[in-house]
């Protein structure tokens, strides 16, 4: 869905009042429009204009039952206290004009994680820029988690990067304050934690445990260049079969015995067992190091 020019104009008028002007757009989705924006000093941002998107599309926000309003409310609220982080994208200001919900972001001209650890050979036999980025991820949900906001949609399109090569979190749509979720289909279903699904347990999840799986696929993907299954259900089969033995990740991914280890713990289905954020920092330099001599083997 594209914005209408008089809807834009409307836009327009508000950021002036800002000394901001609309230079061209990024691109569109679903459920937001994101723009190049610049002040009088020629500093770039990023406008993003939520709008509500058509009833039939399976958009987070729907899954998630939530209206335009509730995550603007949701994902302004939570930004707002994450900010001052140099690893998390900063929200400079939000307003409504029109029944068009408006965020201006710090822009990131680098395009995304997923861009990087999918079409370039950034982090190929590179375990000090898989160590650098990594322990970057896992500041800024460190610092998420101390202010008490979870992420809950931790993946590489949502984690953007700077002309100087800095990796930060974006996207608070589906952050929550609260420690203990209930489960829902809301989130990116490959990096969900299992225990995130409806159906799988009676009791609410952990928020902080699911943010800890999430980082654990995103590794997987910076190493790999993909997935190991599309979504932690039990009729995935290679979930399933992971959850039997965990050496089996190697039958169909390029990772080392030494590595497993530490993947079966941040990837433990159950989350009272899953390793901590403090303890996966400390894991992953150990890791790395037995990344870098299995590379070296290749």
């Amino acid at each position: 869905m594209a914005l209408q020019d008089a809807d834009l104009t409307s836009v327009q008028e508000k950021l002036k009042a800002r000394h901001l002007q609309v230079v061209e757009e990024l691109g569109t989705g679903t459920f937001a429009t994101v723009y190049r924006v610049v002040d009088c000093k020629n500093r770039e941002f990023a406008l993003k204009i939520l709008f509500s998107s058509p009833d039939n599309a399976p958009t987070l926000r729907t899954r998630a039952r939530m209206s335009v309003e509730e995550q603007f409310d949701t994902e302004r609220q939570a930004h707002r206290v994450v900010s001052g982080h140099p690893n998390i994208v900063t929200l400079h200001d939000s307003f409504v004009v029109n029944g068009l919900y408006c965020l201006l972001l710090d822009l990131y001209s680098d395009g995304t994680l997923l861009e990087h650890a999918s079409s370039t050979l950034r982090f190929w036999r590179s375990d000090a820029e898989i160590k650098r980025v990594f322990t970057q991820l896992i500041d800024a949900v460190g610092y998420c988690h101390s202010l008490g906001v979870a992420h809950r949609d931790l993946k590489p399109e949502n984690i953007f990067v700077s002309a100087d090569h800095t990796f930060a979190i974006g996207d608070f749509g589906l952050a929550t304050s609260f420690s203990r979720g209930i489960a829902s289909e809301a989130g990116s279903r490959p990096y969900k934690a299992p225990e995130s699904f409806p159906g799988v347990s009676k009791d609410k999840y952990d928020t902080r445990a699911a943010d800890v799986w999430a980082l654990g696929i995103i590794l997987i993907n910076i190493i790999c260049g993909f997935m190991p299954w599309n979504a932690a259900v039990e009729e995935e089969s290679a979930f399933s079969l992971f959850c039997k033995d965990p050496y089996h990740l190697q039958t169909f991914l390029p990772l080392s015995s030494a590595a497993i280890p530490l993947f079966s713990r941040v990837l433990d289905p159950d989350p009272m067992e899953r390793i901590s954020l403090d303890g996966l920092r400390k894991e992953v330099q150990f890791f790395i190091a037995l990344l870098a001599h299995f590379l070296s083997l290749m």
